[in-house]
C-alpha cells in the first residue's frame, strides 16, 4: 500500500484505496490484455504528449517535446501513430470543452477520507449545453472504459482541491 505523509498525517494512495475497495466488492482485476506492457508504455506516453502540450499552452512549461519511444515498445510506426491520435483527439477535447486547466498532475489531498492522488488534470470545463464547471479530468487510452477508471475519478472527486466539483 502506497501512502504518503503531510503535515504529520498519513495519507493513502487513491490507486491503492482502489485496489482495496475493489477486493472488498470482489471485482476482477483489470485486464489490459497479452501487450499490456506495450500498452501501459503508450499510455504513459499519451499522458506525456496531452498534458506537456497543455501545460505549454497555457505557460506551466516552457517549450513542448514530443515523448521519446522507450525500448520496450518494438514499433516505431504505431508509437507514432498512437501518440498523434492522442494529441489530436486531446486537442479536440480541449477545444469542445474550453478546458482551462487549474494544474497539471499535482497532488491533491482529502482529510476527510485520508486520500492524496495526483488528478491528470484538475481543471474547468464545460460540458456542451451545460453550465462550466470545476472537475478532475482523467486521461485514459484504452478502447473501453473500465469500472475502475469510474472509482478513480470519482475518488478524485472527493479530494479537498476538487470540493464543490
Amino acid at each position: 500500500m502506497r501512502t504518503t505523509e503531510s503535515n504529520g498525517t498519513t495519507y493513502v494512495s487513491v490507486t491503492s484505496a482502489m485496489r482495496i475497495v475493489k477486493k472488498l466488492l470482489d471485482w476482477p482485476d483489470d485486464y489490459y490484455g497479452p501487450l499490456a506492457a506495450i500498452h501501459a508504455a503508450e499510455g504513459t506516453g499519451c499522458h506525456a504528449v496531452c498534458l506537456d502540450w497543455l501545460a505549454v499552452q497555457h505557460e506551466f512549461l516552457p517549450e513542448w517535446h514530443e515523448p521519446i519511444m522507450p525500448a520496450i515498445h518494438p514499433d516505431p510506426v504505431r508509437w507514432n501513430a498512437v501518440i498523434s491520435r492522442a494529441l489530436k483527439a486531446f486537442n479536440e477535447f480541449v477545444s469542445a470543452y474550453q478546458v482551462e486547466p487549474i494544474g497539471i498532475e499535482q497532488a491533491d489531498f482529502s482529510k476527510a477520507y485520508g486520500l492524496v492522488g495526483h488528478i491528470d488534470l484538475p481543471a474547468y470545463f464545460t460540458i456542451p449545453g451545460r453550465r462550466r464547471m470545476k472537475g478532475p479530468i482523467d486521461l485514459k487510452f484504452p478502447s473501453a472504459i473500465l469500472e475502475s477508471h469510474k472509482l478513480q475519478t470519482r475518488c478524485y472527486g472527493r479530494l479537498d482541491g476538487m470540493r464543490n466539483s
